[in-house]
């Protein structure tokens, strides 16, 4: 096998640049790429749909204003962020995971199926 060959392997569908030891698994992708693209878009929906205030949406999403200033001035989580807008049902899902927060619901497993979903899509 030639060495750029070893270099780029597949785990678990999610090709690895330079291989590493095969060790980043799918949720250190997610919380890398995945996660940040995801709370920029619901920051935005969060102020823009729900008017809330920028303290008030770090405070839903557990993180501060300033990181939340940051994804709406598009400092944060652009990598796959144009890739996740182009998906209609992701973004469905994202605008219901916004309004999950706002109502207070549990969204843990809700935020992992969009990990899934978003995880799927990129791989096409």
């Amino acid at each position: 096998m030639l060495l750029k060959e070893k270099a780029d392997k597949q785990h678990n569908g999610l090709i690895i640049p330079g291989g590493g030891l095969l060790l980043k698994l799918r949720c250190d992708y997610a919380s890398r790429y995945l996660v940040p693209a995801v709370r920029a878009l619901v920051a935005s929906m969060l102020i823009e749909k729900y008017r809330l205030t920028q303290v008030r949406a770090a405070e839903l999403l557990g993180t501060t204003q300033p990181a939340i200033s940051h994804y709406l001035q598009s400092k944060r989580g652009m990598k796959v962020l144009r890739f996740i807008r182009e998906d209609e049902e992701l973004m469905k899902m994202i605008d219901e995971l916004a309004s999950k927060l706002v109502k207070g619901e549990e969204i843990k497993d809700f935020f992992c199926e969009i990990c899934r979903k978003a995880e799927q899509y990129l791989q096409q």
